[in-house]
């Protein structure tokens, strides 16, 4: 019973979405059967987790009928009615939002021909609708409202009232289309370096490629002000996509996104945030420069104003808890990055989350100089959860290899990762290049410290400040001023 569909969609319930579902239950308006709501309570003693080896339709049964011998077919039937209703009460619970209902409530009255009170709640609603703001869920509201008006007066033989508002509806499908495709260039050339995605094959990314956007910029500022400081975002997003070189736009772009935060649904607060952090972290890359000091304070900001998830039953993504861990780290805030880890490591999904726990207390040992506890929290990490991670391991396991004067090791491991990194497609050519430098450096740095060859310090230096890109150059120019010393 612990897999089947019904306790699936239960254990997403919270407490409060639980009683609504008790209430739906409940209901003789969604429930024209027999009472169910003794199995809801028999099924309450194991909520939110389910996982109980008392839990059987056996068990269940005997609590709904207690002296009657189990019958398959009447728990059978009992659970598939209880799967309808909690099926039901998902419907329902996304048609109770203010946008749904109201959009339900118009087509009911066009339908019944009801026309003065449709027109009524038509006005009202769209009044409503420009003092609230603009947003993308807002034009798609709009759009399905003013199609609902357009069709009502098609209706009437209204066309003089027709045609405006078909041309209106006309107007915010090419709106929401242009935010679509002012995000994708960017989207696209953050997938490409990342993971390794032919972006030039995306319809969106060319399409992308050849629109004037200082044109529509300016026609949207002139013509259509109220939805301009919302499209400057986007606008910006793009510059950022087109000149991922400059860091003014990234600038301009995280303030204006602070300014504007407040009018933003959290999902959109959530992509926006995403975009300027992908912005830091390819410029970083592509440049060879620090910006770890304002990722860190962004992903404080972030976590100050609970941005950090998608969706909040969702929790943290892997990829965005162990960048929060490694920037607190490298701006030598071990403080923050333990505090953090500490408080939502829990908000990582169950599959990886040991995974990501023991990949980031690797990382805050080894800043700490603990290195053989680094090591042994690495034995617990698989890559295989989470392939994004393994070069930073290969990096982890060189460094404390080095730290700890196991040359051979730290050899090994170096050639074990350029094996990796040339045979992995997964790999850009920007994180390859980045990484096989690094290694590069590395084995120098061996041949010297093992005392195979003389220390050529100054060509070291140079090598590393000149190459790029460059994996961790702060970390090879430490370790370059240690054998300097010694």
């Amino acid at each position: 019973m612990q897999n089947s569909k019904l306790i699936q969609v239960l254990k997403t319930f919270t407490k409060d979405e639980w009683k609504g579902y008790e209430k739906l239950v409940a209901s003789p308006f969604f429930n024209k059967g027999r009472n169910l709501m003794p199995f809801v309570k028999a099924l309450k003693k194991f909520h939110p987790h389910f996982v109980n080896e008392k839990m059987t339709k056996e068990y269940i049964y005997s609590k709904v009928y207690k002296d009657k011998k189990y019958n398959n077919n009447t728990m059978k039937s009992a659970i598939h009615s209880l799967t309808e209703m909690a099926k039901e009460f998902l419907i329902q619970k996304d048609i109770s939002m203010d946008n749904y209902k109201q959009l339900n409530l118009t087509k009911q009255l066009s339908s019944r021909k009801i026309d003065s009170l449709f027109e009524k709640e038509c006005r009202s609603t769209l009044s409503e609708s420009n003092r609230t703001g603009f947003s993308p869920k807002q034009l798609d509201f709009e759009r399905e409202l003013i199609i609902q008006n357009s069709l009502y007066w098609m209706r009437k033989n209204e066309l003089r009232k027709y045609f405006p508002l078909y041309c209106q509806t006309m107007d915010i499908k090419f709106l929401s289309a242009v935010l679509e495709i002012y995000k994708a260039k960017a989207a696209c050339l953050t997938f490409e370096e990342n993971y390794n995605y032919a972006a030039k094959k995306s319809i969106a990314y060319n399409i992308a490629g050849i629109i004037n956007y200082d044109y529509l910029y300016e026609f949207i500022r002139i013509n259509i002000p109220g939805y301009f400081e919302y499209f400057e975002i986007y606008h910006l997003i793009l510059k950022g996509g087109n000149e991922p070189d400059n860091l003014d736009n990234i600038e301009i772009l995280s303030k204006k996104f602070f300014k504007l935060i407040d009018k933003l649904s959290h999902t959109e607060k959530f992509d926006i945030f995403r975009f300027i952090e992908s912005f830091y972290i390819l410029m970083e890359r592509r440049l060879s420069i620090s910006l770890v000091h304002k990722r860190a304070a962004l992903y404080k900001e972030v976590l100050k104003r609970d941005l950090y998830y998608f969706d909040p039953e969702w929790g943290f993504s892997e990829s965005t808890f162990i960048n929060f861990v490694l920037d607190f780290l490298r701006t030598k805030d071990i403080e923050s990055a333990e505090e953090f880890i500490n408080k939502y490591y829990e908000k990582i999904p169950k599959n990886s989350r040991k995974t990501v726990y023991n990949y980031s207390k690797a990382f805050t040992n080894w800043y700490k100089k603990n290195y053989e506890l680094a090591l042994e929290h690495l034995t617990n990490v698989k890559t295989e959860h989470i392939p994004r991670i393994k070069n930073e391991t290969y990096f982890l396991k060189t460094a404390i290899f080095f730290e700890l004067n196991n040359l051979e090791q730290c050899i090994y491991t170096i050639d074990a990762h350029n094996h990796f990194l040339r045979n992995n497609k997964a790999n850009s050519d920007i994180i390859k290049q980045r990484f096989l430098n690094f290694n590069h450096i590395v084995s120098k740095l061996v041949i010297i410290k093992s005392g195979a060859a003389k220390a050529d310090i100054h060509n070291l230096k140079f090598d590393v400040n000149n190459t790029k890109p460059i994996y961790n150059p702060a970390w090879l120019l430490e370790k370059i001023a240690e054998l300097e010393v010694n």
